[in-house]
Order: C-alpha cells, then structure tokens, then sequence
C-alpha cells in the first residue's frame, strides 16, 4: 500500500485554486492501481483527498511507490506558511495543532493533514499530498479550509469536518479523526483513506 494525501484534510491564501476541484473530484476508478510517476503515461485515476484545482492523482502502470518529500516538523506544529496565510488574510493566527494525519490509499500519492485552531478559536484544515514540498497553501497539491478563508471546519464527533463549497454550489467534505479519513461528494461517491500516521497534542 502506498502513502495517499488532504487535505485535508484538508488541505489560505484565495479561491482562484479550487475552481476545478469539484469537476475533477467526479472521476472515481476504484479499480484504479499504482501511483503517479512523472514520465509515466496515465491509465486510470484516484481522487485527490487534498481536493484541489489540480484534480484526481494520476495512476500508472507498473505500480512503483511515489516519491515522499518530508514536510519540517511535520506533526509537531501547523505549518508556518499555514499561520502566514491566516494572517495575510487579516485573520487572527497563532494557530495550534490539534490533530495531524498521514494517509495512504493503494495507487495514490501519500498525503498528510493539518487541523489548526487560531487563537481566537476557529479551526482551519491544511492538507497536502506529500510529494512535493509544501510551498504554497493552495495549489494541485495542497489545500486551506476554513472560516475567513475558504469553506469551514467544524467539529464532528470525536473529529472533525472540514466543508469545501465551490462556486457552482458543488460540496466535498473532508471527514478526519485520529483513526479515518474519508472524502466525501456530498451526494456522490465517498472514499476511504487509511490513517498511518496521527498525532494529537
């Protein structure tokens, strides 16, 4: 099995990003097998649990495993470029990690995800397919939610939901514990992602 990535769980900076997110999102393979190379040429899809403008995770054949790019403290503290966003947008930052994931999912890019409290309290999702580095905080392959910002992040039981609304009134929402994480389409299909990785502070 092979590192999936939220983003999400998740996965600040504007809205421009997730305009192809919910059109992509809509191509589901489940029979899809192996993961992204560079030079490989596509045969099926997965979706993309970091839910961005850059759309399902390409698979290939032969299944190879995907290159992992570490993230710094990854699981110590939200991401700084995270925090960054939040107070570029004239939101109150100091965010605080509440729950870090990493996820894999057979024939998909690994993947990590961010939930983080502001010290005024609301919650923000960061996520990010980790094979590449997290430079920017909306991209094809990271992801911000959150109140000020785009969407929401609410708490769900013993987790947490973070809520992405596009334009064209398309819904995904990103449901993530310490144990699960599933992409949802709201009134489409629903993924499973396998948590390897969690840590609560």
């Amino acid at each position: 099995m092979f590192f999936v990535a939220l983003t999400v769980l998740a996965i600040v900076a504007g809205t421009a990003g997730y305009l192809g997110t919910r059109r992509a999102l809509g191509n589901t393979d489940p029979s899809a097998t192996g993961t992204r190379t560079p030079t490989a040429t596509p045969k099926s899809e997965q979706p993309n649990p970091v839910g961005t403008g850059g759309g399902p995770v390409e698979t290939t054949e032969p299944t190879t495993p995907a290159a992992v790019t570490p993230t710094p403290d990854a699981g110590k503290s939200c991401p700084e470029i995270t925090d960054k966003a939040v107070r570029d947008a004239g939101l109150p930052a100091d965010l605080k990690l509440v729950l870090y994931v990493q996820l894999r999912r057979a024939g998909a890019t690994p993947a990590e995800a961010w939930i983080c409290k502001s010290k005024d309290g609301t919650l923000y999702y960061q996520g990010h397919l980790r094979s590449r580095p997290l430079l920017t905080v909306t991209s094809d392959h990271s992801i911000l939610l959150g109140t000020g910002i785009k969407g929401e992040v609410q708490v769900e039981g013993e987790g947490y939901v973070a809520i992405n609304t596009e334009t064209d009134g398309k819904v995904t929402k990103y449901h993530v514990t310490k144990d699960s994480f599933t992409l949802e389409n709201v009134g489409g299909t629903s993924v499973m992602y396998e948590v390897v990785r969690s840590v609560l502070p």
